[in-house]
């Protein structure tokens, strides 16, 4: 009776519904790049259902490019079993220049020794964790004597710069010195 009643009860359940169906994609890019280009390398479609694999491969395709730092895509809910997918591309920062300043004053090292003490010059692409890694490797670092304290606790000042780059700037303030 009890395996009859259970029988009952999951023809009454409704049925588990499928995956959302995606009814539009909407791709945001920084500016200058062409959307017309980059469409086709977007797998998800309107009116399929929606795909971790079309999705994994959208990411992959537009993040191999090697012009986005970041590709990220949100569903976004359209009704009833419906979503719109936004894909969006994140604009690549470049670092233009780097410098540390003690008290508005001239730089602290030379460009090349910041370059070579920070792993990170001029064309690389900047990320803030990349810059916190490489001022723990200076304050760590006993060749530099002296300077080590002027990179002891640095104030960010990061100033818009246009298109794509991007320019951090990192003053120190020491202690006064005996």
């Amino acid at each position: 009776m009890t395996a009859l009643l259970a029988a009952a009860l999951l023809l009454a359940a409704p049925a588990p519904a499928g995956p959302p169906t995606v009814t539009g994609v909407v791709l945001k890019l920084p500016p200058g790049e062409d959307a017309a280009a980059l469409e086709g390398l977007v797998a998800a479609r309107a009116g399929q259902p929606l795909s971790a694999r079309a999705l994994r491969r959208t990411v992959t395709l537009l993040y191999q490019l090697g012009r986005f730092s970041d590709v990220v895509v949100r569903a976004v809910p359209a009704g009833e079993g419906q979503v719109v997918l936004v894909v969006e591309c994140l604009k690549k920062r470049v670092v233009r220049s780097l410098e540390i300043r003690q008290g508005g004053g001239p730089a602290v090292l030379e460009a090349e020794q910041l370059q070579k003490l920070l792993g990170l010059g001029s064309g690389d692409e900047f990320w803030q964790g990349r810059l916190d890694q490489g001022l723990a490797r200076a304050r760590n670092d006993p060749s530099q004597g002296a300077n080590q304290r002027n990179i002891e606790k640095p104030i960010e000042q990061t100033r818009p710069i246009p298109q794509n780059s991007a320019t951090q700037v990192r003053q120190a303030e020491s202690a006064p010195t005996a």
